[in-house]
């Protein structure tokens, strides 16, 4: 075996590329020796600007851009302007597919408020016809009762008139006696309680016609006689009185009675007025 004990050592340096990560101005190494240096070594590799560049000499403290001191072994710096173009191409992309969406969304309310609207109409429509249908059966009603009243008016015109023949010609009033009584169908009086009214009608046309009536209590408490006079209670309220002609007359007059209490009469100052006795007038 060959004897080395007074071999010198010399250190090679960097053998092959060793990576160092990022470019940076205050980068430092070790020697072999422990000796520290700036910059990079020789075969060191650094990246910047998306590229990839190996260090050609020692104490490298150039900046990457200097093809003395550095080599470009893969260029990447055509990278970041195809990732910004990717980029802006999928924002556009992004931006386009929510346009569409929205777009989609929109175009949804609309058939959505088409068709509400379209539904709207046919109700419309709907209401409109139902409208009509009751306006026209409530004009046919109206014209069918109209007509059966003229046709009941010319019946009696008819009575009337052959009455009136009858009378012309036999010289006599008999016939007439027949004619319906037409009485006023309502009417209201007002009175003290405990009073008496006479109720009975003045005027029955034709004037020819029975003028015997027959008076009926159908509400309240009075009471009334043939003749049409009115009993009034001692109690305020209301009374109606039936008048209904007795000959050949559905027709009927209701007299409605309002007994009210009697009260003190006062003069200007609003003391009670009273007779020679002393006792309050009342009215």
């Amino acid at each position: 075996m060959a004897d080395t004990t007074n071999e010198q050592v010399i250190s090679a340096g960097n053998v092959g590329m060793t990576a160092k990560g990022t470019w940076s101005a205050t980068a430092s190494y070790v020697d072999y020796y422990g000796v520290t240096h700036n910059g990079y070594e020789t075969g060191d590799t650094v990246t910047a600007n998306n590229s990839l560049y190996e260090s050609l000499k020692d104490d490298n403290t150039a900046p990457v851009t200097d093809t003395t001191a550095w080599r470009l072994d893969a260029d990447g710096s055509q990278v970041a302007a195809s990732v910004d173009v990717a980029n802006k191409a999928a924002a556009a992309a992004n931006a386009s597919k929510e346009a569409i969406e929205k777009n989609e969304a929109n175009r949804q309310d609309a058939e959505k408020l088409r068709q509400q609207n379209a539904a709207s109409a046919v109700t419309a429509e709907t209401a409109r016809e139902q409208a009509e249908t009751e306006r026209k059966a409530a004009a046919d009603k109206q014209a069918a009762d109209y007509l059966t009243l003229y046709n009941s008016l010319e019946a009696k015109a008819a009575e009337v008139d052959r009455k009136i023949t009858e009378l012309t010609t036999t010289n006599s009033a008999a016939s007439l006696v027949g004619c319906p009584a037409r009485i006023t169908v309502e009417t209201e009086r007002t009175t003290s309680v405990g009073s008496v009214l006479n109720i009975a009608p003045r005027q029955i046309e034709p004037s020819t016609a029975n003028r015997s009536c027959i008076y009926k209590v159908y509400t309240g408490a009075a009471l009334v006689d043939f003749r049409g006079n009115v009993q009034l209670p001692t109690e305020p309220g209301d009374s109606v009185i039936e008048v209904i002609p007795t000959l050949n007359s559905g027709a009927a007059e209701k007299v409605t009675i309002h007994a009210v209490a009697l009260e003190t009469v006062q003069d200007i100052t609003g003391e009670a007025v009273t007779d020679e006795n002393g006792e309050e007038i009342t009215a």
